[in-house]
């Protein structure tokens, strides 16, 4: 006797809530792509500089503050710049960190637009085109902009090279002992002489080899493709960053640029300072080689110039701290030992924080007054970065 086949049997419920989980995400996926919406992976490694920005990728950046990002074929966050310097141009080569790359806020709205625009009205530059070209890269210390200066710089003219100088993790990005980023190249004293350490060594390309190389790095590099994937990884990155406030929040036990602050303590910190004085020598040489002068643009921390006073004391007190300005009072004596110029963005901010009660690093989707430059921040530096740019140019 054949047996009856039962009939009305359910299924697996596992097959319909698959695939109703794959049609709202490829429902997700459109909508993204339709409103235009992509948040890039910008940032890759860099076998010659440890970190470098993705040619070509353009979206949307929101981890802190809100802006479209989109780097250039050099591989800066900035316009398509011409390798020829215009006829009687005047150009100027900004040098950083995440601060000169600036992707928290719109790109007409850092301080290197701000200034560009400013030096329009320049009467040592009336009539001849300007440029202020955006080189920073996030995570960058002064190892890494000497590198970048010696390997493009010359071919680029530069009339000016402005070093955005970050105190609080430019001595800890520089310094072996102290670096949190073992991916950097690193410099250390050799034989008497500064030579990268082990970890810049090996397989070192140049520079202009490794932006024409970007190809897929296999399948993991091929979910950035995917404006789902995107969006994901954007918000745990914001999500996790602010949980644990990492970076921003100076009343932690472990936060190491506290040391910044105060007079080196012990073998580590003494040589950093001392490694930072080589490097700067070794960056108005390079400078000078190359027929420019250098600027150093000192930027500020959000505990030098919080618009509650209160914070900043409170930091102060709990580091016994005394003196804030302590690393730019002697970065500027460094500089002028050297032979080259300073601007102090410390007491411009703070003179804007006075007038107007408002921070000027911080936005709405961060912490209050932690971070980078807000738009405030960048527009009241780069007009100063402009006056002082003319008064170069003007031979003063």
């Amino acid at each position: 006797m054949t047996p009856r086949r039962r009939t009305g049997r359910p299924g697996s419920p596992w097959v319909p809530l698959a695939a109703g989980l794959a049609l709202g995400a490829l429902l997700f996926e459109a909508v993204l792509r339709l409103a235009g919406l992509n948040f890039p992976q910008f940032w890759r490694s860099d076998p010659v500089l440890g970190l470098g920005l993705r040619p070509g990728r353009a979206g949307w950046y929101v981890d802190e503050g809100r802006a479209r990002v989109s780097i250039n074929s050099d591989g800066f966050r900035d316009g398509e710049r011409a390798r020829a310097k215009p006829a009687r141009g005047f150009r100027v080569l900004v040098l950083g960190d995440s601060f000169t790359e600036a992707v928290q806020v719109p790109l007409e709205d850092t301080f290197e637009k701000v200034a560009e625009r400013a030096l329009a009205e320049c009467p040592a530059l009336r009539g001849r085109p300007v440029e202020v070209l955006n080189w920073g890269v996030r995570g960058f210390g002064t190892v890494q902009e000497l590198e970048l200066l010696k390997l493009r710089g010359e071919s680029f003219s530069p009339d000016v090279v402005v070093l955005a100088h970050y105190p609080e993790t430019d001595l800890l990005d520089n310094e072996a002992a102290l670096a949190a980023q073992s991916a950097a190249p690193l410099l250390a004293e050799k034989n008497g002489r500064l030579a990268f350490t082990a970890a810049a060594d090996g397989a070192r390309r140049t520079l202009e080899d490794s932006l024409r190389d970007d190809r897929p790095d296999g399948f993991l590099e091929s979910l950035w493709t995917v404006r789902l994937v995107e969006a994901a990884a954007s918000h745990w990155r914001r999500r996790a960053f602010w949980r644990t406030g990492a970076g921003n929040d100076p009343t932690r036990a472990d936060y190491p640029a506290r040391l910044v602050y105060k007079a080196p303590e012990d073998a580590a910190w003494r040589g950093a300072w001392t490694l930072q004085e080589d490097l700067l020598g070794l960056l108005r040489r390079e400078t000078a080689a190359s027929g420019a002068r250098l600027l150093m643009l000192l930027v500020s921390s959000p505990v030098q110039v919080f618009a509650d006073p209160a914070r900043r004391e409170s930091f102060a007190a709990l580091w016994g701290v005394t003196d804030l300005n302590y690393p730019n009072k002697r970065l500027t004596e460094i500089a002028r030992r050297l032979g080259f110029p300073v601007l102090d963005s410390v007491p411009l901010l703070d003179a804007e924080v006075a007038r107007t009660k408002a921070d000027v690093h911080g936005f709405a989707n961060t912490d209050p007054g932690v971070g980078h430059w807000n738009a405030a921040g960048h527009r009241v530096v780069g007009r100063a970065l402009a006056e002082k740019l003319c008064a170069m140019a003007g031979g003063r």
